[in-house]
């Protein structure tokens, strides 16, 4: 049975998984699967294994046979190159719809990334929505690169959470002896928006060879605009994925800075 951990009303982290479950709305919600990463790293004469789609679908087959879902939602940097859409992207994305809507998924919504260029006439012909932001109830869905403040939407004024990616979050633990792991993690961070406290959820990069940045306390090193002026760093609490197996949840960061390398 894959255990499901409640972190807000309807929302719920799966556990080994880097995905979170909108249970109401039989919704599947990720980030940063970087499609074609193996071919942009080959241009630079780094040959990787084509894994991150073959890792994908082999999770999302995993999670699907145990849990209700309809509907599926990228929150961002559904590929990988900036510059265009590559022979691998094109290729990949066209197999992860197929293989979603042949699993039955009746809708497939990408919130755009910074990496998600040249990709609109192609979700077009697979009817995939692509959005700026998303909001939910009190929730907003955005990938994280920008401030979603700079959006003139009185909607935006009732948000109690914010949901993003771009960081590609990951801890290093560590002993006496040295490091342990480097495992991706959820991060539950307070952020103060014009002097409302709300919850920001950070996803960890879905993309297998996306293991990002590690956590630290200094805001400057974050990627995202609302971890760096938003985000109490200090109280952000992880909860690292030990992919396939389980979730390892931890105290917030100011309690850890004797056992994770920052």
């Amino acid at each position: 049975m894959t255990r499901l951990i409640n972190i807000y009303k309807h929302l719920y982290i799966i556990s080994g998984y880097p995905y979170v479950y909108h249970e109401k709305m039989k919704m599947l919600l990720l980030a940063d699967l970087h499609l074609g990463y193996e071919e942009a790293m080959a241009e630079e004469g780094v040959y990787l294994p084509k894994a991150q789609l073959t890792y994908f679908k082999k999770e999302f087959d995993e999670i699907y046979e145990k849990i209700n879902i309809e509907k599926l939602v990228i929150i961002g940097d559904l590929k990988h190159r900036f510059d265009k859409l590559s022979r691998q992207e094109r290729s990949e994305i066209s197999e992860t719809i197929d293989h979603l809507k042949k699993k039955g998924i009746s809708e497939i919504i990408l919130v755009r990334g910074n990496h998600d260029n040249y990709v609109s006439p192609l979700l077009k012909k697979y009817d995939v929505k692509i959005i700026d932001y998303m909001i939910i109830d009190d929730m907003l869905l955005i990938h994280g690169h920008v401030d979603p403040l700079t959006y003139s939407d009185p909607s935006l004024d009732n948000i109690n959470m914010i949901i993003y990616g771009h960081e590609h979050p990951s801890i290093v633990l560590r002993d006496r002896l040295g490091k342990i792991a480097k495992l991706p993690v959820f991060l539950d961070i307070p952020l103060k928006i014009d002097k409302k406290i709300i919850r920001g959820v950070i996803l960890p990069a879905a993309g297998y060879y996306q293991l990002g940045s590690s956590i630290t306390t200094d805001p400057e090193k974050y990627l995202s605009p609302i971890t760096k002026k938003y985000g109490d760093i200090n109280m952000m609490r992880p909860y690292a994925v030990l992919r396939g197996e389980g979730l390892l949840e931890m105290p917030p960061i100011y309690m850890m800075l004797d056992f994770i390398e920052i």
